[in-house]
């Protein structure tokens, strides 16, 4: 059939059903404003045009469906009343606008639109979707979809109503690809759920992060997500209680939040990320970060009311700031969680031994270079005990030669009891005897030189045996 603008108004309003056709209509704009009392259905078929609008449309019974369709138009709906929209098997879809018009009395109200098995196992979605100042009364959902290039808009919605019982309402976007994602003032009363999927940027957009801004949320279900790039939540704010779980990070990108709220309890247990910030944010409840793997974390201005868990967190400690190994080190200690504690007290020391420069905090430097060199930052005994022995045997080879350079020119040095012999008495911290008497004997006055390097070497064993106590303390409360 060669439709024109007139008779395909007139086929919707008196038979609502279109299979296997080709609706031509290049260069049209058409405006649909009748309130059918009847669903309309698109099965089978290419539509092609400029731009086609729903607009007016009052009839909470009516559904509009486009089963396996081609849809090489502008599709929008505008300031309608309508019970749903159903996309499934999509082949193509040039836009699709929803939107509630400009004029404040114009609304946009729809109880369920459902996209589902478009693109996921043949060609991608290339769409723009923008979907503005509508009321989602029951169903918001996007099931294995590909969206690999356009974007995808949702600004100042509402999903559901406030004091609904979550289990009545279906909101959620899962097993799909979802590019160049904008959540901009959106209210979602009821349960949200995004699960498993992947979030990508088209690098030629003007976007440059995923985002979710000045969004509210209840329930939010956030897990075995991935994403190639930067996603971001700013000042958006979590009433309820909030997993991010499962989190895999497939190309170096960031996970963001900024100013956000968290009123309930949340989750990021068992996530893989390149980078995850967290900057002037609020925690009012508990906040879980066990057994996740970060390569670089920051935590800035963050508020930890009732605490955190970062219980077995592995990171790249090279990229991290001192500010955030600390804030980390805090909450564990408050967990009491002393093994872990004890790790990012480590952490924490070593990031500021290498902010410190020779020249201007000497004292500091050296302090915890002493320490690096005696048991590292993570007070390691078995380094100690090395440290103690070699320090020692340096110290100690290096007074048996003063001493007999000074002393006995005549002594035969292959005598290696002697020196051993000699060497162990020195270990003895307390023994400051010449070790190379047999009588209890100090070191000749003579011997400037001997008295120096002896009593140095003593310092330094000192110091490795104390090292070696605390390492073995460590664990202590």
């Amino acid at each position: 059939m060669i439709y024109t603008k007139d008779n395909f108004i007139n086929t919707l309003d008196v038979i609502g059903v279109i299979e296997n056709e080709t609706i031509d209509l290049t260069g049209e704009e058409i405006i649909i404003e009748n309130n059918f009392l009847h669903s309309l259905e698109f099965s089978n078929c290419e539509i092609i045009a400029n731009k086609i609008e729903f607009f007016g449309i009052r009839n909470n019974l009516l559904e509009i469906r486009f089963y396996n369709c081609s849809i090489q138009a502008e599709l929008t709906f505008t300031n309608c009343i309508i019970q749903g929209i159903y996309f499934e098997k999509t082949k193509s879809l040039k836009s699709l606008n929803l939107q509630k018009g400009y004029n404040n009395e114009h609304i946009f109200e729809i109880e369920q639109l459902q996209f589902k098995d478009t693109f996921k196992t043949t060609n991608s979605l290339t769409t723009d979707i923008t979907i503005r100042g509508c009321l989602f009364k029951n169903e918001f959902s996007f099931h294995n979809i590909n969206h690999s290039i356009g974007s995808i808009k949702l600004i100042r919605n509402k999903f559901g109503y406030d004091n609904i019982e979550f289990e009545e309402h279906n909101f959620m976007m899962q097993n799909s690809t979802l590019n160049n994602i904008w959540f901009h003032k959106n209210c979602f009363y009821n349960f949200i759920s995004f699960t498993n999927c992947l979030f990508t940027r088209n690098t030629t957009d003007t976007f440059k992060a995923n985002s979710f801004t000045q969004n509210i949320f209840n329930f939010i279900y956030f897990n075995q997500c991935s994403f190639n790039n930067n996603e971001t939540f700013t000042k958006c704010e979590f009433k309820d209680y909030s997993y991010f779980e499962n989190l895999i990070d497939i190309n170096s990108g960031i996970l963001n939040f900024i100013d956000c709220i968290f009123h309930q309890y949340i989750s990021f247990n068992n996530s893989q990320l390149n980078k995850f910030s967290i900057e002037r944010s609020t925690f009012k409840d508990i906040a879980s970060f066990q057994q996740t793997n970060f390569q670089l974390i920051k935590i800035d201005r963050v508020n930890f009311e009732k605490g955190a868990y970062f219980d077995e967190i592995s990171l790249n400690i090279k990229g991290c700031d001192r500010i955030s190994l600390r804030t980390i080190k805090q909450q564990l200690q408050k967990a009491e969680n002393r093994i872990d504690y004890n790790r990012f007290r480590g952490y924490e020391l070593q990031a500021y031994y290498q902010e410190l420069d020779w020249k201007n905090n000497f004292k500091d430097k050296a302090i915890l270079w002493a320490t690096k060199a005696s048991t590292g930052f993570e007070h390691s005994w078995t380094k100690a005990l090395r440290f103690v022995l070699t320090g020692a045997a340096i110290f100690y080879s290096l007074f048996f030669f003063s001493e007999n350079y000074m002393l006995s020119p005549n002594l035969d040095f292959s005598s290696l009891k002697d020196f051993l012999s000699g060497y162990f008495r020195f270990l003895i911290v307390t023994d400051f005897y010449n070790p190379l008497e047999e009588k209890r004997i100090f070191i000749d006055n003579s011997n400037t030189i001997g008295w120096i390097i002896f009593i140095l070497g003593k310092i330094v064993l000192a110091f490795g045996i104390y090292e070696m106590i605390q390492a073995f303390r460590k664990f202590k409360a």
